[in-house]
C-alpha cells in the first residue's frame, strides 16, 4: 500500500506545486495518451490548462489530500478529499514496479 499512497500523494503535491511534468510521470501511459489525444497538447500543458481555466482552482488544489488508499494486487484506489466535488476516488495501477494513477483528477 505504501507505494500506491506515495504515488497518489506525489501526484496531489505535483498539482499543488503546478508541476505538470511530475504529475504526468505519475499517470499511466494510457492516461497520458488519452489526455493528450483529447486536448491535442502534451500532458503537462493539458494539466496546467485544466486547472488554470477553472476559477478558484488554486485554492481548491491547496485543500486536496489523500485520505485513504486500498490495494488489491496490482490495482489500488485512492480517496482524495478537499476538492470542489468534496471527495473523489481515483484508480491506480502498477506499471512495472511503479504505481500510477489511471486518470488525472478532473479528467
Amino acid at each position: 500500500m505504501e507505494g500506491a499512497r506515495e504515488a497518489a500523494e506525489g501526484y496531489v503535491q505535483a498539482l499543488k506545486d503546478g508541476d505538470g511534468e511530475t504529475a504526468c510521470e505519475l499517470l499511466t501511459r494510457g492516461a497520458v495518451d488519452e489526455l493528450e489525444d483529447r486536448t491535442r497538447t502534451d500532458c503537462a500543458d493539458s494539466l496546467g490548462a485544466l486547472f488554470g481555466a477553472v476559477e478558484g482552482a488554486s485554492e481548491d488544489l491547496e485543500r486536496l489530500e489523500v485520505t485513504d488508499v486500498n490495494v488489491a494486487g496490482r490495482v489500488a484506489t485512492a480517496t482524495i478529499s478537499g476538492g470542489p466535488g468534496g471527495r473523489v476516488t481515483k484508480e491506480l495501477a502498477k506499471e512495472g514496479e511503479e504505481w500510477r494513477l489511471t486518470s488525472p483528477i478532473g479528467g
